[in-house]
């Protein structure tokens, strides 16, 4: 499978995955501000609508320009796992920790929690539905794939 045929399955997973992470922040919102005893300044329904359209819109930005590229990368080169991939959603967390100290729950549970989910969501997917990857170990890829043959030799011993 070449490269660029391989990031646009990424691709498409990795938005995919965005999109779910985000609808699923905006209905832990909706959820959270309908049980709330105290009333904030938004409805549910707006909270949630916030809370969705800039984790949809940096999820699918992250995913498209960071997350997919060095995803498609690690499964090409055959080191595509499930610590890669939390690493991979983790990063933007860690970089909006750097620029957010009022709020470094926010950066780092909320930005790095959503981000390392949606990588694990395309990881997954990748591993079920996609194409099968590429070994990293050199005993397979020195392995030639051909029919087991007998032992010299044997085939007259049968006789």
């Amino acid at each position: 499978m070449t490269f660029l045929r391989l990031l646009g399955a990424v691709e498409i997973r990795a938005l995919l995955a965005s999109a779910l992470v985000a609808l699923g922040l905006a209905v832990y919102v909706f959820v959270d501000a309908s049980l709330s005893a105290t009333k904030g300044m938004f409805t549910p329904y707006e909270s949630a609508s916030i809370t969705f359209r800039p984790a949809l819109i940096v999820g699918i930005a992250l995913a498209a320009v960071y997350g997919a590229p060095v995803y498609a990368l690690a499964f090409l080169r055959g080191f595509a796992n499930w610590a890669i991939a939390l690493l991979l959603g983790y990063v933007p967390g860690a970089v909006v920790y750097l620029f957010a100290r009022n709020e470094p729950e926010f950066a780092l549970l909320w930005v790095g929690g959503s981000g390392s989910l949606a990588a694990l969501l395309t990881h997954i997917s990748m591993r079920w539905f996609g194409p099968p990857p590429r070994s990293n170990n050199a005993m397979d890829s020195d392995t030639v794939r051909s029919a087991l043959r007998a032992p010299h030799g044997a085939r007259h011993r049968e006789r």
